[in-house]
């Protein structure tokens, strides 16, 4: 009887851990590189879905590419590992990370971090729009 139980819950466990993020989307992210497009659509589509903020977001490194600032972050569930871009346009919330150029933050974790999918002719991109806080 308890083997059964062991069984059935690992069955439930494993069923709803899989059903997280569609299987085609981790292929996607699994075989591409981050900067293609069909990566980017797949991200800007699982973050549109996002409704019951299942993703975390973690702080990877602070970029300044083309006049234009960004955060790179691994977007994160159960069951995906994912690198994603986020363009900096107004610093509300994260002051003392860009002042010190994202020094001292890898790793941390933005909580509550939204962004915004601007469609573009190539590519989504994101935007950052608003945090909550930032933790260690």
């Amino acid at each position: 009887m308890r083997y059964i139980l062991l069984l059935a819950f690992s069955s439930l466990t494993f069923h709803s851990c899989t059903e997280q993020v569609p299987t085609n989307a981790l292929h996607v992210f699994d075989n591409t590189q981050p900067e293609s497009a069909e990566y980017r659509k797949a991200l800007a589509r699982l973050i549109r879905e996002d409704k019951d903020d299942r993703l975390q977001y973690i702080f990877d490194q602070y970029l300044e590419q083309d006049g234009k600032t960004y955060l790179s972050v691994s977007v994160l569930t159960d069951s995906l590992n994912a690198k994603a871009l986020v363009e900096i346009k107004h610093t509300r919330g994260i002051e003392k990370l860009v002042e010190n150029k994202g020094a001292g933050y890898s790793g941390a974790e933005l909580v509550d971090l939204q962004v915004t999918v601007e469609d573009s002719a190539t590519s989504p991109r994101l935007i950052y729009n608003a945090i909550a806080f930032i933790t260690d």
